[in-house]
């Protein structure tokens, strides 16, 4: 599969110039219209997640954006695209808010008069799914979900408000490939999963960049890299525990190289100070702090 990048979006994301949608039975089923308000980088990943579940999109951004919007329109069939937030929202059974967390209000009090029952969802971060239903009145059904920006591999986590019944929770499932209920305060340690990742993917890249100084192909060393994550990645899903794994990796040889960078580590302290640094996080996403 031919894949392409919009020169107009960020480089993160990577847009396919040809893929089969969701089957024909799943969007005679579960077929929704939904709007989603900004298409930043995590607003585009999820656009492209429902996109191809089958869903029709209107997506939003604001007046200043309004020529990025039509790029759109090139890797997705039928998408529609406006500026109106308060349009876009009328026409619409499900709306996705991918907005910033300080924009959330904002956006409710333009749209709050023009929801007739329908189902609103936030990706942003640290704002409750109590705080978001005062912004819209008090009556707004409201789910949260949280993934990072591979939404469409990725397993998307999502809580619902008290407002919502049985149904709104398929109609948040079928929005995803792979989704998972969990409690909301849960929901700030996805993030900070994605987060992780990000971390672990630049030190890979300093290292595919030294493979490439000694005469390694970068293409190599990026292959490398991949094939190992990928194989970490499936034994994580097997069940496997970070433990385990280790003793594969040392051979449970304290002498081991991989042992030694451990032991260097702990002594340093640097993985207190990284936990630290994950607690402090996941409780100002939580809103604790």
């Amino acid at each position: 599969m031919e894949l392409k990048k919009s020169q107009n979006f960020s480089p993160l994301i990577v847009y396919p110039a040809e893929a089969p949608r969701a089957s024909a039975l799943l969007m005679s089923l579960f077929q929704h219209k939904v709007t989603i308000i900004g298409c930043g980088c995590l607003g585009l990943s999820i656009l492209e997640a429902v996109y191809y579940q089958g869903h029709h999109i209107t997506a939003t951004r604001t007046e200043k954006s309004a020529s990025e919007l039509e790029v759109l329109h090139k890797f997705y069939t039928g998408i529609r695209t406006t500026t109106s937030n308060r349009e876009a929202v009328k026409n619409a059974n499900v709306i996705l808010l991918c907005v910033k967390p300080y924009a959330i209000s904002d956006v409710c009090d333009e749209i709050r008069d023009s929801l007739s029952g329908q189902l609103v969802i936030s990706s942003a971060a640290k704002k409750t799914i109590l705080e978001i239903q005062e912004y819209l009145g008090g009556y707004a059904k409201v789910a949260r979900i949280m993934t990072g920006l591979f939404a469409r591999e990725e397993i998307v986590y999502y809580s619902l408000g008290k407002n919502c019944s049985s149904i709104d929770e398929v109609v948040v499932s079928s929005l995803f490939k792979k989704s998972r209920r969990v409690e909301e305060q849960i929901l700030a340690h996805r993030t900070q999963a994605a987060c992780d990742i990000g971390i672990i993917a630049l030190d890979i890249e300093a290292r595919i960049k030294e493979l490439s100084a000694l005469g390694l192909e970068e293409k190599d060393g990026r292959i490398l890299y991949g094939g190992i994550l990928q194989a970490i990645g499936k034994r994580l899903e097997q069940g496997f525990t970070g433990e385990e794994l280790y003793n594969l990796v040392t051979g449970r040889s304290i002498e081991s190289f991989t042992a030694k960078i451990r032991k260097t580590l702990e002594e340093g302290g640097h993985y207190d100070r990284i936990r630290d640094m994950v607690r402090k996080t996941v409780e100002a996403l939580n809103g604790i702090t």
